[in-house]
């Protein structure tokens, strides 16, 4: 057994952008994806024990003039890669190798905080945790629906969610900074407390 360390070497193109990562991503092929915030986001290359920038981020970036910090990683079940970039999100289609913008999706809903995490629920939703609550990204319409949240009531002032998982087939349990966590019902599509 042992451990290897990797850090940042400002003379080496293929090591880690920088020495914060943010998320690691296992993807369905086995692939390792880092997010590295300010730095981007590179993949892991088993076979030369390096990592490499991904050019369709690089170019996206680029294209759109958005800062996009890549905080977050994950896949729906067409294995497409969705990045949570801030106020910007991006998605890769393994398949086609095509990069998309899906910012315009959200209307200017989001802002510089923007998408903080993305939960796959089958292969026709994915939900979207955002500074500004809950939005539904339908796949096959490829729309993004924004769900009503009651700041007041749940979130103590604040519509940002941060964190969720599932605690069965249709309960999403979603943390919040101002209460907590909350429970999303992805049938009824209602918020209600966390039980006391």
């Amino acid at each position: 057994h042992g451990i290897r360390k990797y850090f940042h070497d400002p003379k080496d193109s293929f090591s880690l952008p920088g020495n914060a990562v943010f998320w690691i991503h296992r993807d369905e092929t086995g692939d390792l994806w880092f997010a590295c915030g300010v730095q981007g986001v590179v993949r892991y290359n088993y076979a030369k024990d390096r990592f490499e920038k991904f050019d369709g981020y690089e170019k996206m970036k680029k294209e759109t003039g958005l800062p996009a910090p890549v905080w977050r990683i994950n896949e729906d079940q067409q294995q497409r890669i969705y990045f949570a970039c801030g106020g910007a999100c991006f998605r890769y289609d393994r398949s086609t190798g095509k990069m998309e913008n899906l910012t315009p999706l959200f209307k200017g809903k989001i802002d510089a905080f923007g998408v903080a995490m993305f939960i796959p629920q089958g292969k026709d939703s994915l939900w979207v945790l955002t500074d500004n609550g809950l939005f539904c990204h339908n796949l096959p319409e490829n729309t993004m629906e924004h769900i009503p949240y009651d700041v007041q009531k749940l979130g103590y002032g604040s519509p940002a969610l941060a964190d969720a998982a599932f605690a069965n087939s249709e309960d999403l349990v979603i943390s919040t900074p101002r209460s907590g966590f909350v429970i999303f019902n992805t049938r009824t599509r209602q918020f209600r407390p966390a039980p006391a």
